[in-house]
């Protein structure tokens, strides 16, 4: 009988758009009621192999792909308030950027979005029920022109809709690279259960289209001597009337180094360094020609032609990390560990003692390579052998070769599979500089860097970190609301180098919150049962009035057969 509140948030990404709905226990109800969060089930940490298709609007399909749980120590283990389901998020094609110059932004892209989310939400929570839409790596492309115009467009048509939307600023808005990665870290580290116990939270690399986060925690020295570059975060346990929980992360997104415009800095690299016909030796021997035409760069270009050789493909994508080295004055050598993207501005990375989650194209490309569940299963050599046989390979094997798999792939992300892997290899161990375990180090170290897709059956998304300080907000509202809380116990973030710019958990100072909670209100669709009741009242009223028609009707008939004589 604890009403639960929702929130809905659009990841407007690069390729595409996606909207996802969580919800938590009404923190009023339970502080009214002095309910206890411990009443709640524990959050199990199972880590499920199910592979993103980005073909697939659903994406959590019935689809078994392995199971690994990592059940932990259970006296760590904390009660999880804020949930979603499986299904409860929706993807649309292509990117928000693309309607910049469209009338049909609306029509097209938001209001299928806005539909998938009515579903979930109860009607009558429509109008208490806050939206964000937060734009990415493609919107982030734009000129600053075209992303005020789009995304007041946006706004607009959001502000129309049911849902609770009090001020664009804050709901509808582009993030950068940094803000994105710190809250993805809030989502993996949420999902993993570290905030509020002994355990130290867990780094995270996400992997997009257009660009890769990096977010953690430094060790105390590195906090120390980098304070200005950090973020300070803030977050309050449900029942707690401040913000305790206080982080500070390094939170950083190499733009330009996402899956898909990395691709495109190496064609680019490819095409500056020939003439006419390119070999590219990430891309498989005989690999026909239609799955290239749809490259505009190959388009225009109409010379490529795939060699199939990983060794070669990972030399040649060496020098687009060793040309951005150059720009941070780092020197950078092939075959070696080094981190080629790294400088001194960026706090080092004790591999000794922190741990990495990868998600996003991490988890997708190494799933895809080795064809199954990957949980634990990081070593350098194992990659690299599993790379080289796929990408040495020529193309009508691999086709073969793709039948007798147990996921088997489409024929373009079959086609780039060899540069995915030598990317992802290449950026974790040449760009940041992780241990090749297997080669340079021992095998079995494989901890530093795990690949997660689920973990107890919520996918990961940067979105729940986002309603995670939007329900830790709002809970200490509830619980501090005789005190007077100072900005620096409030919940939300801020850079160190800019202090007095705080950024809100949840709704803004000065912008309305959402609405109370109303008891008894009730959804015709979400009332079966009540309906049910009203039927059989109306039938049991009516029941004997039938009889007495029945028999009526019955005695006519019989006295009608008599006939004339015997009546």
């Amino acid at each position: 009988g604890i009403p639960y509140d929702y929130i809905v948030i659009i990841d407007a990404g690069s390729k595409g758009s996606r909207v996802f709905v969580y919800h938590w226990l009404n923190p009023k109800y339970l502080f009214d009621h002095q309910i206890s969060i411990a009443d709640f089930p524990v959050l199990k940490r199972d880590y499920e192999s199910e592979s993103d298709d980005d073909d697939d609007d659903t994406d959590d399909d019935d689809k078994d792909k392995g199971k690994n749980k990592d059940k932990g120590n259970n006296k760590d283990e904390k009660k999880s308030w804020i949930s979603t389901k499986p299904h409860w998020h929706t993807k649309i094609k292509p990117g928000i950027a693309t309607f910049k110059d469209s009338s049909k932004l609306g029509s097209h892209h938001l209001q299928p979005l806005l539909d998938a989310a009515a579903k979930i939400v109860p009607k009558s929570q429509h109008s208490r029920t806050p939206i964000f839409l937060h734009a990415t790596g493609g919107v982030r492309s734009l000129t600053p022109s075209e992303q005020t115009s789009l995304l007041a467009d946006v706004c607009k048509y959001l502000t129309e809709s049911a849902f609770f939307l009090p001020d664009c600023a804050t709901h509808v808005n582009a993030i950068d690279g940094d803000i994105e990665g710190l809250y993805a870290w809030l989502s993996i580290n949420q999902l993993m259960g570290t905030f509020n116990t002994k355990k130290a939270p867990l780094g995270l690399l996400d992997m997009g289209g257009a660009s890769t986060q990096l977010a953690f925690q430094p060790n105390a020295t590195e906090i120390k001597e980098h304070e200005k570059s950090l973020l300070k975060v803030q977050l309050a346990a449900l029942g707690s009337s401040k913000a305790e929980m206080s982080y500070d992360l390094y939170s950083s997104s190499f733009m330009g180094f996402g899956m898909y415009q990395g691709r495109g800095k190496y064609l680019d690299h490819l095409f500056n360094a020939t003439g006419g016909v390119t070999t590219d030796p990430c891309l498989p021997a005989n690999v026909p020609a239609h799955l290239l035409a749809e490259d505009t760069r190959l388009m225009l270009s109409n010379r490529l032609a795939g060699s199939g050789d990983f060794t070669r493909c990972m030399q040649t994508i060496f020098p687009v990390l060793e040309k951005q080295s150059e720009v941070l004055s780092l020197s950078c050598k092939p075959d070696v560990e080094l981190s080629c993207l790294l400088n001194d501005l960026i706090p080092a990375l004790d591999f000794h003692v922190e741990q990495f989650i990868g998600v996003s194209g991490y988890w997708d490309t190494i799933f895809n390579l080795l064809d199954k569940n990957v949980m634990g299963a990081y070593e350098y050599d194992t990659i690299f052998a599993e790379a080289t046989k796929l990408c040495n390979t020529p193309w009508d094997q691999l086709v073969k070769l793709n039948t007798e798999r147990k996921t088997p792939l489409g024929d373009e992300d079959l086609s780039q599979l060899c540069f995915k892997s030598a990317w992802v290899l290449s950026f974790l161990h040449s760009g940041l500089g992780f241990p090749r375990y297997g080669i340079d180090k021992k095998a079995g170290g494989y901890d530093t860097f795990k690949v997660v897709d689920k973990v107890d059956d919520v996918k990961f998304s940067w979105t729940l970190g986002r309603a995670v300080l939007y329900a830790s907000s709002e809970a200490s509202e509830v619980y501090g609301a005789q005190e007077k809380t100072l900005p620096s116990e409030q919940v939300g973030f801020y850079h160190q180098s800019s202090k007095d710019r705080f950024f809100y958990g949840g709704e803004a100072a000065g912008v309305k919150r959402r609405p109370a909670f109303v008891a008894g209100e009730k959804d015709k669709e979400h009332d079966d049962d009540s309906w049910k009741e009203k039927v059989a009242d109306h039938l049991e009223d009516h029941r004997g009035y039938g009889a007495l028609v029945f028999l009526g009707l019955l005695l006519l008939i019989l006295y009608l057969l008599m006939g004339k004589e015997r009546r």
